[in-house]
């Protein structure tokens, strides 16, 4: 719901920016930010800051963030886009059924996921929001569609990996839990960020570095497919490691950790017996308490991880 510009400054006049050839003038505003402060009389000290605004939203690389000449980075929302007088919270909130609760829902602009109950024992999960219109892409990155193909071709190269590499040619790149694939992709992928970022970073580093997600999978799926990196060579070793060395060694990492887990047939394998959720009792968060308090472990309808593709 967020994107980035780079806007170009008008070299001839700063305080302007470039719409092709057009000169705009930056849309200018002062921002007053109380902050706590325990040398300040009241506890709170002011600062004010001015923030220039392009027709996309605020120069947010004014502050703090060290940019390229003449270019500066604005961010537009869509939230403050759709925002209009009515936000939908009252309809909300004097619906009478799921049916007018879904249709207020629809009109709120901020991101947010909703159950609905009404008394004649409907029942709805609703999202809100509004998800922009892009010139290019939708957003969403779906890393497998990608990665696939280069994954594919260097596993098979090794007959221990064939069956592996036939089960994810036949992928149709969807997490659903009956599946073998995703369970495959999933674990493979996981063991690669790992092969690659932990000889470098040590295994601490590595582990903390890999639970930001949206950090390094992108960076990851360019460094894939430009496969010109130096992140891909072991560094514990005196041989030079290649991008599909790493693969296949990955794979068999996933092959271990899938066999051991569900037995030696991968067409057996599935994502919803290796992708679980267990629903705890806030009280007593134990295996143990949510078979008596909580809601078990449920496979069916868990979000995807950091490492999953698609819903």
């Amino acid at each position: 719901m967020i994107d980035l510009y780079i806007e170009q400054v008008d070299p001839k006049n700063p305080d302007n920016y470039l719409e092709g050839e057009q000169s705009i003038p930056f849309i200018l505003r002062e921002e007053v930010i109380r902050i706590s402060d325990k040398a300040a009389e009241s506890g709170l000290r002011s600062e004010t800051l001015l923030v220039r605004g392009t027709g996309r939203g605020p120069v947010i690389s004014d502050h703090g963030m060290s940019t390229v000449q003449d270019k500066v980075v604005s961010l537009r929302w869509s939230v403050s886009e759709m925002l209009g007088t009515e936000n939908g919270n009252r309809r909300l909130l004097l619906s009478k059924n799921v049916a007018e609760a879904i249709d207020a829902i629809g009109t709120m602009p901020t991101p947010l996921n909703y159950i609905v109950v009404d008394t004649a024992g409907n029942i709805a999960r609703v999202a809100s929001g509004a998800v922009p219109l892009r010139v290019r892409g939708d957003g969403s990155i779906p890393l497998a569609e990608r990665l696939a193909p280069v994954l594919i071709t260097a596993i098979q190269s090794d007959p221990e990996l064939n069956e592996l590499a036939d089960i994810l040619g036949e992928w149709d790149f969807m997490d659903t839990k009956e599946q073998a694939a995703p369970a495959i992709f999933q674990s493979l992928y996981r063991h690669f960020a790992w092969r690659v970022f932990e000889d470098e970073l040590g295994a601490d580093l590595a582990t903390e570095y890999l639970k930001g997600y949206y950090y390094w999978h992108e960076h990851l799926v360019r460094k894939i497919e430009e496969n010109n990196s130096n992140w891909f060579d072991d560094k514990t070793t005196a041989a030079v490691a290649t991008r599909d060395d790493i693969f296949r060694l990955a794979a068999h990492d996933a092959l271990a950790e899938l066999g051991h887990r569900f037995g030696d047939n991968p067409h057996q394998w599935r994502w919803g017996d290796a992708h679980t959720v267990s629903f705890f009792h806030p009280l007593v968060k134990s295996e143990a308490g949510t078979q008596w308090l909580g809601g078990g472990t449920n496979s069916e309808r868990v979000p995807a991880t950091g490492y999953s593709v698609r819903q």
